[in-house]
């Protein structure tokens, strides 16, 4: 007699397997997107203390020098949108900012990212880092500095 169908041993096939594994990837960067939305709401509410960095070291970084590493990171992903990326030639000069590196990393490869994304085809996209010493005085200065992102 042929085992009824409750007692038939189900064992994972390579195809389910390899699925769990894609569902479970594709899980992990959803919830890492989301912590990055996060990370960045943070930033943009001024809500970046001692909780948001707890448990992190904070170190000088050279911010220019990470930009034209996450332009080399995006450079397949702006080829295959049709978009040209580059590092501003000025760029090549250190801007040193205090901050997490992990962090810092996050936030500059989802504006990299965006800028890609968000591109017109054929359009080109181009990372710039500069120390600004001053903050806008006049409502157009702010406008105009909140266009460039």
């Amino acid at each position: 007699m042929p085992p009824s169908r409750s007692n038939i041993p189900i064992a994972p096939s390579k195809a389910n397997a390899s699925g769990l594994r894609a569902f479970r990837s594709r899980g992990n960067a959803c919830r890492g997107l989301v912590e990055d939305m996060l990370t960045l709401a943070r930033h943009d509410t001024a809500e970046v203390d001692a909780q948001a960095t707890m448990g992190k070291q904070q170190e000088k970084l050279d911010v220019a020098g990470m930009a034209q590493r996450a332009v080399l990171q995006f450079e397949a992903v702006a080829f295959e949108r049709g978009v040209e990326i580059n590092a501003a030639e000025s760029s090549s000069a250190p801007v040193f900012i205090d901050g997490v590196q992990g962090d810092i990393e996050r936030v500059l490869g989802i504006l990299v990212d965006n800028a890609c994304k968000y591109a017109e085809a054929d359009g080109c996209v181009v990372v710039d880092t500069k120390r600004e010493t001053s903050m806008p005085s006049s409502g157009d200065q702010y406008r105009h500095a909140h266009s460039l992102f």
